[in-house]
């Protein structure tokens, strides 16, 4: 555009660099998919090249693709992207198992994870724009041990729920699905299971900051 015998310099911008950056010497990198307008302008001058990005891959990675966790508890997963992209986001298959939030912390990106309620769900990691490769983490959420009732917590009410289960074995000894409730694990629901569970509520209050 401008004579190489006219001493003039030439001036390259974009108008959108998030989609694709150029630099001083014209050469356009890709950023990630959408449109932009490369300009350049030499003395009273310009010309424009307009430019879509639509081929523009991004994979998407998390440092964990299995997590268990008990009742109540957290996780923090590490996010990444090739190439580094910002803006992530979590998609959560049962928004009532867990709590997913995406955070940013010193030029990285986190998402934290707050077990709810037992069960399981697919944490799904994209960033916006085409031609995404998303990325998974499986999260199982259980009970922690001991806790009969499923509230979260181990105290004196799964005593009075694994006393309730032991006495309908009286009038039901054939009963199924009772490998739960039979916390030592020796074949039998009995009052071993009741001492178990104490000394678990004991392990619990000991080991509570004060």
């Amino acid at each position: 555009m401008c004579p190489s015998s006219v001493p003039y310099k030439m001036f390259w911008y974009s108008s959108n660099p998030d989609v694709a950056e150029v630099d001083s010497e014209g050469n356009v990198v890709a950023k990630k998919p959408g449109e932009t307008d490369i300009i350049v302008a030499c003395a009273d001058k310009y010309a424009i090249c307009h430019v879509t990005d639509d081929d523009y891959s991004i994979t998407v990675t998390v440092n964990v693709h299995d997590l268990v966790l008990s009742l109540g508890n957290k996780a923090t997963l590490s996010l990444s992207s090739t190439p580094i992209q910002r803006d992530f986001i979590v998609e959560n298959t049962d928004s009532t198992v867990v709590q997913a939030t995406i955070s940013y912390i010193r030029s990285h990106y986190f998402c934290e994870i707050i077990a709810l309620k037992p069960g399981k769900t697919t944490l799904v990691f994209r960033v916006e724009g085409n031609n995404v490769a998303p990325d998974t983490c499986q999260v199982t959420v259980g009970r922690p041990d001991g806790d009969v009732t499923g509230d979260g917590h181990v105290d004196v009410d799964d005593v009075n729920a694994l006393l309730n289960v032991i006495l309908d074995l009286v009038d039901n000894p054939l009963a199924e699905n009772l490998d739960f409730y039979d916390l030592d694990k020796n074949g039998a629901v009995d009052i071993e299971d009741v001492n178990k569970l104490i000394n678990i509520i004991l392990g619990f209050s000991t080991s509570s900051p004060s």
